[in-house]
């Protein structure tokens, strides 16, 4: 088990975002959580059993909610296994004072979405199929007053109701008899983004083409200054160096690293969350490459890779040590689908 620096804590802590008072308690855009090192604090434990071994949370009979809150629109994502006799893995999508949603999957592939909402509740069910041994991927999104619920990446259920876009506060898991959960992440990345370049590589502008692809709404600047950072939703940076790149900006990489920290800065100030992506492969991968991935990536809320740029386990590494989710794409066009997911542009 990896242990981290008291100076990689700080860092995973900085990923939490910069918190901002609400109503139900602090309201956060993103919170992630892999259990390398235990059961983090964020995570408050209302019923039954839950512990961790091996970098795997196992609940038995009972519910976790995070102690943070999050903006209406937002994603939860987990991994979950069931063991002998297990019953329902449930991601707890929107949790308040006697209001909720809640996504809900058995061993059998029966799946609901369950909305409870003043006195009154409804629920959406559909089947996937018996479900194969070992982990699934579950993916509960909510955009405005739609919920949607992924298994394994497909579609499993489309909620709506004027109330599910309503409803705030927290986000948590359950069990039914004894489920294992692993890598759960919940992020809230709102739009319009703005994608920029840390190491001026042709990186951004495939970024560019895809999130136009992917319908999202963007600005793009290669080389943005942090005082333009006002009225943008998410921060989207591409590292990879070029020299050539570089050349022709009349930079360098110091120069692109001092530009890195200036802009995060002011996003935690504004309270932006922050998506990093490294989606030119191995061949973008070098000594400049590699020294911007190894100072940002810890700073990062999200983090997208082409497999082959992480062949040597450098993004694996990183986003393990500062709890970070980590998404790897086999080829680059990918990213488009990787957005969509992410701002809730499902179709």
């Amino acid at each position: 088990m990896r242990k981290r620096s008291i100076i990689g804590v700080v860092m995973g802590l900085l990923v939490f975002g910069v918190l901002l008072w609400a109503e139900e308690g602090t309201l956060v855009r993103s919170l992630s959580s892999r259990f390398e090192e235990g059961l983090p604090e964020a995570w408050e434990i209302q019923e039954g059993t839950w512990t961790v071994e091996g970098g795997v949370l196992t609940g038995v009979n009972g519910f976790l909610i995070s102690s943070l809150s999050f903006p209406t629109d937002r994603r939860i994502e987990a991994r979950v296994e069931f063991p002998s006799g297990a019953e329902r893995a449930i991601i707890v999508g929107k949790y308040a004072s006697e209001q909720w949603v809640k996504a809900f999957l058995a061993p059998n592939g029966r799946t609901a979405v369950v909305l409870y909402a003043a006195g009154e509740e409804r629920s959406w069910t559909a089947e996937v199929g018996p479900l194969a041994e070992g982990w699934h991927e579950l993916v509960l999104g909510f955009a405005g007053s739609r919920a949607v619920f992924f298994v394994d990446g497909k579609k499993a259920i489309e909620a709506e109701s004027p109330a599910i876009g309503r409803l705030a506060g927290k986000a948590g898991l359950g069990a039914e008899g004894q489920v294992l959960f692993d890598d759960v992440c919940v992020t809230s990345f709102p739009q319009p983004a703005i994608i920029t370049s840390l190491g001026q590589s042709p990186g951004a502008l495939m970024a560019k083409i895809l999130a136009k692809k992917a319908g999202l709404e963007f600005r793009y600047d290669p080389r943005l200054k942090s005082d333009a950072l006002e009225g943008t939703g998410t921060l989207l940076i591409v590292l990879g160096a070029s020299s050539k790149g570089l050349g022709a900006a009349g930079i360098d990489v110091e120069d692109e690293i001092t530009r890195g920290h200036a802009l995060l800065n002011k996003a935690r100030e504004l309270g932006i969350p922050v998506i990093m992506m490294h989606i030119e492969g191995s061949s973008r991968r070098g000594k400049m490459s590699d020294r911007l991935i190894k100072e940002f990536i810890p700073l990062a809320d999200y983090v997208v890779v082409k497999a082959d740029g992480n062949a040597d386990g450098l993004f694996t590494e990183l986003t393990l040590s500062h709890d970070l989710p980590l998404r790897i794409v086999e080829k680059t066009s990918q990213v488009a689908g990787v957005l969509k997911d992410l701002f809730g542009l499902w179709e």
